[in-house]
């Protein structure tokens, strides 16, 4: 197949003067899935007659010109690892094969509230972190679509939904969202109510997008913050529903992570041409090479990937050590070896990890004066050439680990497969790094 994203947000007009509709817009989605889903293996579960049910009440709100939000009608794919109380959450577990929550989870309840049409469970890693899904890249059969948020990058990347749900602990919406063509957005840390989310590790687990546009993540994420609130103690996303226009960059702070040496040459050089489109409109790109600063922040990278890993082993003790211990056989083998790290986690050295933490997030507080933003790949590469290699967390567990908002944009391809830009910004100035995402993604016509 050749994919093609279809963006909601730019429906709107249509639907409020009566050019279009929330159900003729499904139906272009469900037609999308007979044709595609056998081969993609998008979703675990779809609800074909409650979406129908849910679209039809939408497309009534509009014929009224009362739609309940910017998102009122929009086709949705949830991670199958987030509660939904009219669909199962079975997580790629046989532990919880046949599970059904009894309550959706905080965020779906707010989608469902702001008119969002639920369509689907979409796959997942054994929970987001194990034996991957049988989810098939919509670009290259033979490539991976990446995890963990694997069904619902492939199902926006197919043009099956212009918006699904995600969670990142690691890499696991800026990875997938790269390798599957759309845009992923991880907001801040906490911004988004995480109930009814199972956990992988707490203190890292983000809610966020993965969408056809930047504008179709800014609205789900907004609906999602404001209609859930963040989780307790942090603050959700500030600004209007209404997406941002685009706000232009002026000094952006060039990362290379810690895999750049091996970065394929294609993807190289395609992010290289990349960066000289950013200065020929002006943007001053600054690097380690030439900065200090920069060059310290790269080394502090370099230790925070260990860091992350062992805070996330050291958090996955419940519930997964209750699962290994009471249901062996059903917890894959691939789970079992991410877990065995947190046996040699001191509670000190957890304390230290979050220490150091602590230190990351001040160092590049302090450039906030300096750059308006940093700029990176969102992966070491092309998607690795296998179904059940996820791909490499390098260029993405920075950020996670210092709970500050990320965006990945489809804006590139090498060797015919699809590349993201990650663009990475401060915390709780999402709106802020959405609006510098769109004037990014205008360069190519990206919106």
């Amino acid at each position: 197949m050749t994919p093609s994203v279809i963006s909601f947000a730019g429906c709107r007009r249509d639907f409020l003067i009566g050019e279009d509709t929330p159900r003729r817009f499904l139906e272009r989605c469900l037609a999308a899935i007979e044709g595609h889903e056998r081969s993609i293996r998008a979703f675990a579960a779809i609800d074909i007659a409650g979406a129908r049910r849910a679209a039809d009440h939408a497309t009534r709100r509009y014929r009224a010109r009362r739609p309940q939000s910017w998102l009122d009608g929009c086709p949705i794919g949830i991670k199958d690892i987030i509660d939904t109380a009219d669909l199962p959450t079975e997580m790629n577990s046989p532990i919880y094969r046949g599970h059904r929550p009894v309550v959706d989870a905080a965020c779906v309840r707010a989608l469902r509230e702001s008119g969002a049409v639920i369509l689907g469970k979409t796959t997942t890693m054994e929970f987001a972190g194990g034996r991957p899904p049988p989810t098939r890249n919509p670009y290259s059969p033979v490539h991976s679509p990446g995890g963990s948020s694997t069904g619902s990058a492939a199902a926006v990347g197919a043009g099956f939904v212009p918006v699904a749900i995600g969670t990142q602990t690691g890499g696991s919406i800026i990875r997938p969202a790269s390798y599957c063509g759309a845009v992923g957005w991880k907001p801040t840390y906490g911004a988004i109510n995480p109930g009814g989310v199972h956990p992988l590790a707490p203190s890292l687990d983000h809610v966020g997008v993965l969408a056809a546009t930047v504008a179709d993540a800014w609205i789900a994420g907004w609906a999602m913050a404001n209609g859930a609130g963040p989780q307790p103690g942090w603050r959700t996303i500030q600004g209007i529903e209404r997406p941002p226009a685009p706000a232009k960059l002026r000094r952006v702070a060039r990362l290379f992570f810690g895999e750049w040496d091996k970065t394929d040459a294609p993807s190289r050089e395609r992010f290289e041409q990349f960066l000289d489109r950013l200065r020929e409109k002006g943007v001053a790109v600054v690097d380690r090479r030439t900065d200090r600063d920069l060059a310290q922040l790269e080394r502090d990278f370099a230790d925070a990937a260990d860091d992350t890993l062992h805070v996330i082993t050291y958090e996955m003790r419940w519930p997964f050590w209750s699962y290994r211990d009471e249901h062996p056989a059903k917890v894959s083998r691939r789970f079992k070896h991410l877990m065995a790290p947190g046996a040699g986690v001191t509670h000190r050295a957890y304390e230290r990890y979050l220490e150091r933490k602590a230190s990351y997030r001040r160092r590049v507080l302090a450039l906030r004066r300096r750059f308006d933003a940093f700029v990176g790949l969102s992966t070491s590469g092309i998607p690795p050439r296998s179904r059940t290699d996820m791909g490499s967390r390098a260029n993405q567990t920075a950020w996670t680990w210092l709970g500050f908002p990320a965006l990945s944009l489809p804006i590139l391809f090498a060797q015919g497969l699809p590349l993201g830009v990650q663009l990475m910004g401060y915390p709780d100035e999402d709106r802020l790094l959405i609006a510098q995402a769109r004037s990014i993604a205008r360069l190519v016509e990206v919106v």
